[in-house]
């Protein structure tokens, strides 16, 4: 395996387990086995490789949650409601240390560091994922879309202080109310 991905591989480890500011670069280059050297040809920098590291794990959640959500039959109400089950079993994982980007955001402060361009798409993400399929669905894009958004951050967030996994189930059970709530609205309308 080449250096760079040995640190990307080192950096993700012990950044989501331990933190972006707890670790120091000399202890990602120990985990790497790799010489200081590579770290600054390949990145240059601690705030690059946390930004390398936030965008690789951007691009594997997507692609995860796309393709989970692709091979899931049935409606967009379906899917929504899939995501919901997805981030149940994902704060029931032993390893479980809430989300890489709710926590990068708490550590990096600086609006100027690199890493919050970074954090701020993968939020665009999720929010347009969940607009799409509520829109799919046939609703209202606002303020649906919002309660969800806000319902499944918050579940991730409360795993880590509750690692039950309640918190995540409520978070389903109320995105399920909240669609139907929305359908009985659309209903009515029409």
């Amino acid at each position: 395996m080449k250096p760079r991905e040995r640190l990307l591989n080192s950096a993700a480890k012990l950044f989501y387990k331990e933190g972006v500011h707890a670790v120091g670069i000399e202890r990602v280059l120990e985990d790497a086995d790799t010489a200081k050297a590579s770290l600054y040809s390949n990145f240059g920098s601690k705030d690059a490789l946390v930004t390398a590291y936030l965008e690789r794990e951007g691009l594997a959640t997507a692609q995860k949650i796309e393709s989970r959500l692709a091979a899931t039959p049935g409606s967009p109400r379906d899917k929504i409601l899939k995501l919901f089950d997805m981030l149940s079993e994902r704060c029931g994982e032993k390893n479980f240390r809430g989300c890489p980007f709710q926590n990068a955001a708490a550590e990096i402060t600086d609006p100027k560091h690199p890493g919050r361009a970074v954090i701020e798409k993968q939020q665009e993400w999720m929010t347009e994922l969940l607009r799409g399929l509520v829109v799919a669905a046939g609703f209202e894009a606002q303020p649906l879309t919002g309660a969800l958004v806000a319902l499944h951050g918050g579940a991730i967030a409360g795993a880590m202080v509750d690692p039950s996994g309640a918190g995540a189930k409520a978070a389903r059970w109320a995105a399920e109310r909240l669609l139907e709530d929305a359908a009985r609205a659309s209903h009515s309308k029409g």
